[in-house]
């Protein structure tokens, strides 16, 4: 169940100010950035234009903090390939793991799924289920993987993957030290970057507006 104010309708504004706040984030930028270089990546395509909704469906402390915990963008790019994207933050209990994980590849031949969270066994049996962890008052939310350990937060046991994912981070440290020692540039550098932050900007100044927008920004010259 969800924790924002009955009525309560958040209104999107250009100026985005704050992003960050102890217990809530902008998830249009702190998801969204995933999505969106992982869009511009597979596809290697530049982005053309923007329209965006944000939207607060779930927690009170983004409601309050005036950031979105939900948001979905609609990317145009060239050769006239379209990337939708959707991220956000659920509640404990809305999921048997940490959320959904999926990309959909559609084309004029075919289309893709791909389930981060595939191949997995469902067990569903009398063991205790997953509770809640404890708030902490520097996380809120768990958003710290530190912070899920110190208050003790309880596996989920209700789908086991069959894939080892334990070492996702692992890997992205290894990748990171690989390039330092070999000199030699990530695939996600500063120049991949900074397009994928024009399309976030893009994306809060169209859910502020309600219509598409185009790239690039527009330069302050002044």
């Amino acid at each position: 169940i969800g924790t924002v104010p009955d009525g309560g309708v958040r209104e999107e504004k250009e100026d985005v100010g704050q992003y960050t706040f102890i217990n809530s984030k902008r998830e249009g930028f702190d998801i969204g950035v995933y999505v969106v270089g992982l869009v511009c990546w597979l596809t290697g395509k530049r982005p053309e234009s923007v329209y965006g909704l944000t939207g607060n469906y779930i927690f009170a402390d983004h409601y309050q903090n005036d950031v979105e915990d939900f948001s979905a963008l609609t990317i145009e790019m060239e050769d006239n390939l379209v990337g939708t994207t959707v991220s956000g933050r659920i509640g404990w209990m809305s999921h048997p793991r940490g959320g959904p994980i999926k990309v959909f590849i559609i084309g004029s031949k075919g289309s893709l799924v791909v389930d981060g969270s595939k191949p997995r066994v469902e067990i569903y049996n009398e063991e205790t289920d997953f509770t809640p962890p404890r708030i902490h008052p520097l996380d809120p939310m768990g958003m710290w993987a530190s912070t899920n350990a110190e208050v003790d937060t309880m596996p989920k046991k209700r789908w086991v993957l069959l894939n080892d994912d334990s070492t996702v981070m692992h890997n992205d440290v290894d990748a990171f030290i690989d390039c330092i020692k070999n000199d030699r540039e990530p695939i996600m550098n500063a120049a991949a970057a900074a397009p994928l932050t024009e399309v976030i900007l893009a994306g809060y100044i169209s859910s502020a507006r309600g219509q598409p927008i185009s790239l690039p920004l527009s330069r302050d010259t002044n």
